[in-house]
C-alpha cells in the first residue's frame, strides 16, 4: 500500500507533472458523510509516499478520473453518474482548480 488517509479509494491514475507524481483517485468513503468525489495525492517516488495535496476537486458523486495534458495545463474529466453526464475540472497550476464542465460536449 502506498497511499493510506484512512478512508477508502478506487479509480487511482498517475501522471508525472514535472519531477512528482499525482494519483488521481475516488474517495469510496461512506462514513461519515458519503462525499464519492474526485483528490489528488503527490509523492516525488511513482511506487511510495503519496500524500493528500487538496480536500477536493470535483462534486460529490463521481468516479473514473482521467487526466489529460492540454497546452493550458491539465484537465481531469471523471464520471458525474448520478447526473448522466461527464465533467471535468481544469488545472492551470497545482493549487488552483476551475470548473471545466460548460466548456466540454460529448
Amino acid at each position: 500500500m502506498f497511499f493510506d488517509q484512512g478512508f477508502k479509494i478506487i479509480d487511482g491514475t498517475i501522471q508525472k507533472i514535472n519531477l512528482c507524481y499525482f494519483l488521481f483517485l475516488k474517495n469510496e468513503n461512506k462514513y461519515p458523510e458519503p462525499e464519492k468525489n474526485i483528490r489528488i495525492a503527490k509523492s516525488e517516488k511513482l511506487l511510495v509516499e503519496y500524500f493528500q495535496t487538496l480536500k477536493s476537486i470535483t462534486v460529490d458523486w463521481v468516479d473514473c478520473p482521467s487526466a489529460i495534458k492540454i497546452p493550458e495545463g491539465w484537465i481531469v474529466y471523471y464520471d458525474q453518474y448520478t447526473r448522466e453526464k461527464i465533467g471535468a475540472v481544469l488545472l492551470r497550476d497545482l493549487n488552483s482548480w476551475k470548473d471545466f464542465c460548460d466548456q466540454i460536449s460529448l
